[in-house]
């Protein structure tokens, strides 16, 4: 992959993983 291709699916990955923190319950995100 090229450094672009790398730099958006990072930035997807951590966009998905925020949107996953905000919206999921804390007690469930310890499991």
């Amino acid at each position: 992959m090229t450094w672009l291709t790398n730099l958006v699916w990072s930035r997807l990955a951590a966009t998905d993983t925020a949107a996953t923190a905000a919206t999921a319950p804390p007690r469930h995100r310890r499991y």
